[in-house]
Formats: C-alpha cells, structure tokens, sequence
C-alpha cells in the first residue's frame, strides 16, 4: 500500500500580514492574548491510502481502551521534555489512554522540534495513523515557533496535538457546523499551493465529516481545545482566537471514547464508625462534572456517584451519606480522576452536635489540586477513646481550613501549605497542637466557641506560638481575654497580633 505522506496546512489562511488590500487573499492579524508573541499555524499530517473520515473523532483511528502509548522526543532544543509530559498528562486525567515517555527504543509517537526544517507549522498524525510510520526516526508529532512562543501557546499546543493522538480531530469539521466557507479560501490556495488540488484539500481539511465510522459530541463545540481559528474573510463563523484548555465537553468526550479512568485513581481513604445510627455526609466540590466510585469496606458495597453543576453558582458538587449495614469501623474508598478542590465532611446531625460517628484515619494527599478543607460535627480519635490526629501537609493550593465541633481531635498539622490564608477552630477541647510551620502566606487563625487546651495550658500554648510561620500582619483571633502577659510579645514577635 502506497504510503505517500501529506501535510494538510490550514495554518497557511492564518499568516499575518501588513497588507490591508482585501483583493489580496492573505489575512489580517486575528485578535490575541496580550502575552502572546507570536502566530502559530496547524496542520493535519495523513498517509495516502488510509480511510480519510477525519472527524471529531474516527473508531478505525481510536488507540484500544487502555492502552500504554509510548512516547519519545527526537530532540529537545528547549528543554521542554518536563513540561509536555505534564501537558500532556491532562489528557490521562480523562481518558483510560497513559502516555510512558521514553528516553530510548521504539515508541509509537515520535516527537520533533521543527523536524526537517518544518519550522513554521506544528503539525500531528491522528489516532493511530502513526502505526503506518514505522521509521523510528521519523517525527509524527512537529512543534514550530516555540523559540518565540510563550508558555500557554505551547501548553495549548501540546494539548491539540495530544488530543490528535488520541484520535480527536478539528472541531470545525462537526456534521452539525456550518463554517460559512468563502469561495476566496479557493482562489487564495490555488495561487499558493501547487503540489495538492483544491477538490481533494477541501474533501480531507475543510468539509463536514462524513458519518460512517465517525463519533462525536451532539453539538459543535467553540471552546473547545480542537478549535482552530480563520479569518472572517474566508470562514464567516469559525472561531477568530485560539483555545488554550481542555473544554468541559472535550472531557465529557474523550471519557466516552476511553472509559474507566475516572474511576482507577484513589481520591481519599476514611477509616472509622460510620454505623447506620448515625450519618456520615461527604461533600466533594470539583472542577467540572466528575464521576466516582464510593467503595465500602474493599467492594463490599460500591456505589457510583457524579458531581453534578449546581445552576445557582455554577460549581459541581457531589453529596453524599454514607449508610453502611452495621454499625462498626469501616473503610470508605474514593475513586475517581477529577481536580477536587474542596472536601467537606458531616458527621451528626447539624454543624454544631456530634454523635457516636469518628474517623481514625484520613487520607486525602491524592487530591492535589484542593483549596478548602472543611470538617463539621465529625470527632477524629481511635476505637478505644483515645484522640486522633488530622494530618493536612503539603498541600501546595490549599487556601483554608475549618474544623467545628470535633470532641477528641488532639492534634491538627497544616504543614508547609504555603497558600494557606486561613484556619477556623471551634468546639475542639482536647486540641493540644495546631503545627502550621511553613504555611508562610497565613493571614488569621480564629479560635472560637470552648477554648481548646492549646489556649489554656501554657505549654501546649508556647507549642503552638513557636510553630507559627514568621509573617508580617497575621492575626489571632479568640473570643476570651484571658491570656498570659507573656503571650503578646511573643506573638509580636512572630509578627502575629491578638484579637479579641
């Protein structure tokens, strides 16, 4: 089978230029980002005598669900190998597809930096159409201009091509898209390009999609990564800037295409009495629509759950109650693979009552992307009575923290959270240590409602002073006067004041 490579450069009704004359069928500068510095052209690389249904998505292109893509850089005059495989990882976030870079032998998808002198046009294979190039040396993924683009060009860059590797194709070519096409794209390319006719650049860059073998998404989709702009002059109703993220429906999408990813990540782990005589409610805020798996006690029980957008404030929730059969310790598992930003947990019947629920042990350390953290009327201690510890450290965009109500808990570390801007105590007696050392952006701790022993016992309270971050105008606030004289200077001292 002929194998007859073509480039495909839509990029080429992108140029910018100084001329203003519109009987000349070159563009006009399109509208961008103040901290973009440069144009950026895109182009589809095919081999002749493939199918050529290019669309949102081709099945005969689709890589097996799970499959292991390797990864190779041909060569790196950037020194971006670091930043394209964490680019790239978005696209694994989603989709049960892991992208294994490696730094020699063979690898499916070769990657080059302006490879055979192609410096002006980033360009990639869709799907598995790099199967059919078989010569390891040979580049079937290009990146151009990235010696004057910025960093979010070539995030954005690295996103639209990896999305052609899984197979995803420019959104422009959707059935249901009319791009309002003029007859000067026709007239301009016949006067530039001479190597590839006009009928058969149109049938495989600018037509709908076909439907036989094609899948995709209900509706065209203008924010999504796979847009590619045009100028007004020669397609009335395509997108004028880029995309520089993965829209919510280019998740939705590539989840369809390679499902049970977002259930194979551990999100957090609770350990405790979660009897049915009493609730236990999570609440999970995300970045967008998310499904999860709720594990009880090692598949004992599995419920599937989804974080659905709430209409009055436009974020996505899931909220649950743990029920289990007995009332005993159990394990409670979450699956899933979105950004959790915020935790809440709910262990009585309102904020301010506790029951006979308690957690022993926590772990959310998978959740790196959590700002907020907020437990109420949940007690933290063993099976035997004895006070637990809630551990909260190195979170890198944690931003507040709030625990009420929780009779036993003895000690709270907030260690080197260094977005950290907030912590609020109430109700926690038996609290004998909050450690917040390295949380260096700290701007007020709030201890209120049954002052904690940290605040009543001077040496648990000199603990506590001591692992406060050295910052300047920070302020805690206690709702009692009694403190000792040595507690203000001390404070001071650290760069703290007291509010009472």
């Amino acid at each position: 089978m002929k194998k007859t490579l073509w480039t495909f450069v839509m990029g080429m009704l992108l140029i910018f230029t100084s001329c203003q004359n519109e009987d000349d069928f070159s563009t006009q500068s399109l509208p961008q980002p103040p901290q973009l510095r440069t144009s950026h052209f895109y182009g589809v690389k095919s081999v002749e005598g493939q199918s050529e249904l290019r669309g949102v998505a081709q099945v005969d292109k689709l890589w097996h669900n799970g499959t292991v893509i390797t990864v190779k850089l041909l060569n790196d005059p950037y020194n971006m190998a670091d930043s394209i495989k964490t680019w790239a990882a978005e696209w694994e976030e989603h989709a049960n597809i892991t992208f294994d870079f490696v730094a020699s032998g063979n690898a499916n998808v070769r990657i080059g930096f302006d490879w055979n002198d192609s410096k002006w046009i980033t360009w990639s294979y869709t799907g598995t159409d790099c199967k059919y190039i078989r010569n390891q040396n040979e580049a079937t993924v290009n990146f151009a201009f990235w010696d004057m683009a910025s960093e979010v060009e070539k995030k954005a860059d690295v996103l639209r091509a990896f999305g052609q590797v899984l197979g995803l194709e420019l959104e422009h070519r959707h059935l249901s898209f009319d791009a309002g096409w003029s007859s000067r794209i026709q007239q301009y390319w016949e006067g530039e390009i001479e190597d590839i006719p006009w009928d058969e650049l149109k049938e495989y860059v600018f037509d709908p999609i076909e439907e036989r073998n094609l899948v995709q998404t209900e509706e065209y989709d203008a924010n999504s990564i796979m847009i590619w702009p045009f100028d007004r002059r020669y397609a009335t109703n395509t997108a004028r800037d880029y995309n520089y993220e993965l829209s919510e429906l280019d998740i939705q999408f590539i989840k369809q295409l390679y499902p049970g990813k977002e259930f194979t990540k551990l999100v957090a782990v609770f350990e405790g009495n979660m009897g049915d005589a009493e609730i236990f409610d999570i609440s999970i805020m995300t970045e967008g629509t998310a499904s999860f798996i709720l594990d009880i006690d090692n598949g004992k029980e599995r419920i599937v759950a989804e974080a659905e957008r709430n209409p009055y404030n436009n974020q996505c929730y899931l909220n649950y109650r743990i029920r289990p059969e007995e009332s005993s310790i159990h394990t409670l598992k979450i699956y899933g693979n979105p950004k959790v930003v915020r935790i809440i947990t709910l262990g009585g019947e309102d904020y301010s009552t506790i029951g006979t629920n308690y957690i022993s042990f926590m772990d959310v350390s998978p959740c790196s992307e959590l700002t907020g953290f907020n437990i109420y009327s949940l007690d933290f201690r063993t099976s035997d009575g004895q006070g637990a510890d809630l551990n909260l450290s190195n979170f890198e965009k944690l931003e507040f923290f709030e625990c009420s109500t929780s009779r036993s808990l003895k000690r709270i570390n907030l260690l080197n959270n260094t977005a950290l801007k907030y912590i609020g105590i109430a109700r926690t007696p038996c609290l004998i240590e909050v450690n917040c050392s390295g949380s260096t952006s700290l701007e007020g701790i709030h201890i209120y409602h049954e002052e904690p022993l940290i605040l009543t016992n001077e040496t648990y309270l000199r603990t506590f002073i001591n692992n406060l971050p050295i910052v300047s105008r920070s302020q805690l606030s206690i709702e009692d006067e009694y403190i000792r004289d040595w507690v203000e200077p001390a404070l001071n001292a650290r760069g703290w004041s007291i509010y009472y």
